[in-house]
């Protein structure tokens, strides 16, 4: 039993037994003789064996502590985790962790069911523990069936227990260590150091980003509410985003293209209504006439964790996506959409 558990660990890590017997200080030999069941470890070896593997020494000597009461309590706590209830103690906790200390899951849910008993209670007094749990689920991340759980928001978890326990320096060191950022959780360290300026260029990318995902949701469900003939609602939301890119202000530009669209299915809604779209097509023959809007490089992006994603730079960016939106969902408004189309554009959607 221990020789196949110490060869099915090593195979799992890919090493081969002459490394493996360098790190634990021994020799290859002894490694083959234990994986072989013809010699077993000596007791003070049995420790670095399972240091090594990140499994508890009676992982290794097949010793089964009842799973079944891990799997009950690992029910509970998610229970009480999705519904506010905080009836299991901390020291019932810490007993299981002490019980079960190889179990992935149970440091996970740990963590998090401490975390939100800190936030319930609002008190300050589990930093420690809480740390060490996300840090252990951390370090089994590898060795355990992890698939539905994010190894990056453990690490994110992690800095925003840092910062709810104002550890801000803590936050940035464990984010710049482990090359983890978040830009709510940077800007607030940031706005914490005094560092106005490096906060407010944060927030101004995470206001940006989340004005560009309202823009792109809303531009599906005018579609969708123009098919579905609630066009009095369609009218009434492409208003409103239009007036969100308004209120930009300075950073207007960044949205100068995609407002092209919602102007055209404005122009959609209001032939639909048999209001007067001819204030609408006007300003968008103005706009398009002007042919390149031009932006900066450094405006043109909405941000996510450092990474760039562009937005349309050009009203022929807009003009083309225009084309393929109303080609690829051809439906009884099409004659509609290319008499507007040929008085913004000039010639036939389909050309």
């Amino acid at each position: 039993m221990l020789g196949k558990k110490i060869y099915e660990l090593r195979k799992k890590l890919n090493i081969s037994q002459e490394e493996f017997a360098i790190a634990i200080n021994t020799s290859r030999q002894s490694i083959s003789k234990w994986e072989l069941g013809d010699a077993y470890p000596e007791i003070n070896k049995l420790k670095d064996i399972a240091s090594f593997f990140n499994v508890s020494i009676d992982y290794l000597l097949g010793y089964d502590v009842n799973n079944s009461s891990c799997t009950e309590f690992l029910n509970k706590l998610e229970y009480c985790i999705n519904n506010k209830d905080f009836t299991i103690s901390v020291n019932e906790i810490k007993s299981m962790a002490a019980k079960f200390s190889n179990n992935f899951r149970l440091y996970v849910y740990s963590s998090s069911y401490l975390f939100a008993l800190e936030l319930e209670k609002n008190e300050r007094n589990l930093f420690e523990l809480i740390i060490s749990y996300y840090k252990k689920a951390i370090s089994l991340y590898n060795s355990q069936d992890s698939s539905d759980i994010s190894l990056h928001n453990l690490n994110l978890a992690v800095i925003e227990v840092h910062v709810l326990y104002k550890k801000y320096d803590l936050a940035m060191e464990y984010m710049e260590k482990n090359k983890i950022y978040d830009n709510r959780l940077l800007a607030e360290c940031n706005y914490r150091f005094k560092k106005y300026d490096e906060a407010s260029i944060i927030v101004s990318k995470i206001y940006l980003s989340a004005i560009s995902d309202i823009i792109s949701s809303a531009h599906m469900q005018i579609r969708i509410l123009i098919k579905d003939k609630n066009i009095h609602q369609a009218y009434e939301l492409t208003n409103w985003v239009l007036d969100l890119i308004d209120s930009t202000k300075s950073k207007k530009e960044i949205f100068s293209s995609i407002q092209i669209i919602y102007m055209y299915l404005k122009a959609v809604c209001e032939r639909i209504m048999n209001i007067n779209y001819v204030e609408t097509v006007n300003l968008l023959k103005s706009i398009v006439g002007k042919g390149e809007i031009g932006l900066d490089d450094s405006d043109s992006f909405k941000f996510y964790y450092g990474e760039k994603v562009g937005l349309y730079s050009d009203t022929k960016d807009t003009k083309k996506r225009i084309q393929e939106e109303i080609l690829e969902d051809k439906d009884e408004n099409f004659d509609l959409y290319n008499e507007i189309y040929k008085e913004v554009y000039g010639g036939s959607i389909d050309e």
